[in-house]
């Protein structure tokens, strides 16, 4: 349930399924989590969301780290929520 609320940017939906217990670091069926599905959908309140809640951040995407995709986004949501949030290794 929570993979469908994140891919559809149901930001109330995924609130609301986090706050019931759904796993933050649940995959769909391609092994992609919660956390990628948002930031690939531009679903920038659930991404920050999600991290905000203590979503892994430190997997890989076809062998790159997710926050090296972070790092080279030209998007100003993904620049200021890495601001905010004072990701690390960063």
């Amino acid at each position: 349930a929570l993979m469908c609320a994140v891919s559809y940017g149901q930001i109330a939906a995924v609130q609301l399924l986090i706050d019931a217990g759904a796993d933050l670091d649940c995959t769909n069926n391609q092994n992609k989590p919660a956390l990628f599905l948002a930031f690939k959908g531009n679903h920038f309140k659930c991404l920050k969301w999600l991290v905000e809640k203590g979503a892994k951040y430190t997997f890989k995407i076809n062998g790159k780290a997710f926050l090296d995709l972070l790092k080279v986004s030209k998007k100003d949501e993904i620049k200021n929520i890495i601001e905010r949030l004072n990701l690390k290794n960063f």
